[in-house]
Formats: structure tokens, sequence, C-alpha cells
């Protein structure tokens, strides 16, 4: 879960807070629109039941979610996963913990499409 407020954005425990308050910014499940674009449309349909937040088409058939701050942003499900990776990584090195690895488990699920996309992020 990753949210999005005017000062910063919450990963984690913090964004599920968030979420009651500001739940049209807070993206959950947001991985399972990796690897989709806008020709997905009965997955994106599937998907979108799921979703509190805006799913758009962009550019060059990608996708992306509308989030709301001093002014709309468009970013896609690669951004969130960066950013949420990134957070994750700050995280270990305030609290002295030192890695040069990272574990990630990937659903049966995640198609062809989406593996190759997840390892570029």
């Amino acid at each position: 879960v990753v949210a999005f407020t005017d000062e910063e954005r919450l990963i984690g425990d913090a964004a599920m807070n968030q979420q009651k308050k500001n739940f049209k910014n807070t993206l959950q499940f947001f991985t399972r629109y990796i690897g989709l674009n806008a020709e997905c449309v009965e997955q994106l349909n599937i998907e979108n039941q799921y979703t509190t937040y805006k799913v758009l088409p962009l550019e060059n058939t990608k996708i992306g979610f509308e989030v709301t701050l001093e002014a709309d942003l468009n970013i896609t499900p690669e951004q969130v996963l960066a950013y949420y990776f990134r957070k994750t990584k700050t995280f270990f090195e305030n609290s002295g913990i030192t890695t040069n690895d990272i574990v990630i488990s990937v659903p049966v699920s995640y198609t062809h499409l989406t593996l190759p996309t997840n390892r570029e992020v």
C-alpha cells in the first residue's frame, strides 16, 4: 500500500491509516496492474472492481493512476513500485541495517508480461 499526501508519500501501516482519510490517493493492489496496458481491457475491468483510485490510459498504451495532490499527477504502476522499493531501502538504511540483496516474492498469477516489468523496476 502506498499513499500520497500533500506533504509526503507513505507506505505500509502509515499508508493504511491514511487510506480512511484519503482513499482516492491511496494505492493498494497496484502491482496487479504491472505489465498491463490499455489494450488489456478485460483484465483492467476485472482489476478496476477492487480499486478506489482512478486508472487512466496514458500515452503509448500505458496505464497510470490519477493522484490528486497540489496538482494532478498521473503515475504508472512501475513508478509506484520503484518508489516503494526506494522507501523500503531508505528505511533499512536509517535503521542501521545494511544489505545488498532483497528478495521479492512473485505471485503465480504474474504473466509473461508482468515478470519482466517487475525485474526492470
